[in-house]
């Protein structure tokens, strides 16, 4: 286990130096290796053309294209298919991302074909020719893999600087959704590109997360719909670690990515932070954490209530404060008592309607762009009762357009929660 914990620590000295990565990107396995056989065959066909010909004119099907999925962008992600995602399965695995985004040049070995990637541009064996990363719209690995090396030279890109977090936090969003066959590698698998982003002006580093814009970084969210990957590659839990850490559940999170950084303000004064570490890796796994905090609070109630999609047994999560109910997103998604996923949910993951709850206020921010206002709380459930021990159990997120119909809808949960809040020290867990 130590030789594991010092030669995963390695991971971005080796991938940054090395001169070419070679990538299996069509193994399933690693009994398959790089060259599996093609199916390509080829036929001699006839023309209808009067004219003689001095070639022989033959066809094939035409390649799969292996560099659509390797290089897709976010939004592009969601449209393909299993058969597609199953002819590169390197796209869905955690562990390959910092092999990805950290390789100066990577020649992948598809199913199909050979794709050649490099700081500068990406070609491949399918006629589809080469092209720049910077055509894509979107997010994609290839884009962030480009700045990451720019923040890395102190370079900006054509849209001007590149701020850090908000790639950090666009990575995670990325990362969180890959998959595992150790749930509790997920800090481990993400140290190298952690240590790419090790600098002075982002401040230490704690489970996933950087002290610079931490109150940003702690309003992640679980995605409401996983269905790409439930029920039998991901189950919704807690893992080891803080439970404010993202790190600390599986599946996919989200951030406020519509979030100017220049006009949020935090809300949370953070006093300390600390971690335990699994090995001597700062970047590495950890056992644990807390953060002592002071910020305002107010307590309230859960209430657990049937969703839409009630044919699932789904719950949704309410605080309720006086007489407002005010919808959050658990961390960890909720199921009627006595189904199937209720049983196989730990006992300590599993929420009881009417229990006591603290909701922590981390940040109010402004996005200029789209004319939009947000408030973030954490809503944290009693560890001890003898000190003021929480863990956290979800995220109550207000979005407020400037128009007065959408106001309407959101001050009153706004005003319930700031009206009552009053300055409390909370150790989070």
């Amino acid at each position: 286990m130590d030789d594991w914990l010092t030669e995963a620590a390695k991971m971005c000295t080796v991938y940054r130096n090395a001169t070419l990565t070679i990538t299996a990107a069509g193994a399933s396995s690693a009994e398959v290796g790089c060259f599996p056989r093609r199916n390509l065959e080829t036929y001699e066909i006839s023309t209808l053309l009067d004219m003689p010909l001095d070639e022989t004119i033959f066809v094939r099907r035409a390649l799969k294209d292996t560099h659509t999925l390797l290089f897709a962008t976010d939004r592009d992600m969601c449209d393909f298919t299993d058969e597609e995602l199953s002819s590169c399965p390197i796209i869905t695995r955690g562990w390959i991302l910092q092999e990805r985004l950290l390789s100066r040049r990577i020649l992948y070995c598809g199913q199909e074909e050979l794709i050649w990637e490099c700081f500068d541009r990406t070609t491949c064996e399918c006629t589809h020719g080469d092209w720049s990363h910077d055509a894509q719209i979107g997010v994609s690995l290839a884009k962030l893999k480009l700045e990451l090396h720019n923040l890395d030279h102190g370079l900006g890109d054509s849209n001007g600087p590149i701020h850090p977090i908000r790639r950090w936090t666009q990575i995670v969003r990325i990362y969180s959704s890959l998959l595992f066959t150790v749930a509790t590698d997920r800090l481990a698998a993400i140290s190298g590109i952690a240590r790419a982003f090790e600098k002075p002006e982002n401040g230490k580093y704690y489970a996933g997360m950087w002290v610079k814009d931490i109150a940003f970084q702690l309003a992640w969210r679980r995605v409401l719909s996983v269905e790409t990957l439930e029920p039998a590659a991901i189950t919704e839990a807690r893992i080891r670690g803080p439970s404010w850490s993202w790190a600390s559940i599986t599946g996919p999170i989200d951030y406020l990515l519509g979030i100017n950084f220049s006009n949020h303000r935090p809300t949370i004064d953070i006093q300390e932070i600390t971690t335990e570490l699994v090995g001597r890796d700062p970047m590495g796994a950890v056992n644990g954490g807390r953060i002592v905090a002071s910020a305002p609070a107010v307590e309230g109630i859960v209430r657990l209530v049937p969703t839409k999609e009630e044919a699932r047994k789904v719950l949704d999560m309410l605080v309720e404060i006086d007489d407002f109910r005010i919808r959050a997103v658990s961390d960890v998604r909720q199921w009627e008592k006595g189904t199937d996923k209720w049983q196989r949910t730990e006992p300590t993951h599993r929420l009881e309607d009417g229990e006591k709850v603290l909701c922590v206020q981390l940040l109010h921010a402004v996005d200029m762009d789209r004319a939009w206002c947000y408030n973030s709380w954490l809503v944290l459930q009693r560890v001890s009762e003898r000190v003021e021990e929480w863990r956290r159990i979800g995220l109550i997120h207000l979005p407020e357009h400037r128009t007065w119909k959408s106001y309407a809808q959101t001050q009153p949960h706004r005003d319930v929660l700031e009206d009552r809040a009053t300055s409390r020290n909370v150790m989070l867990v």
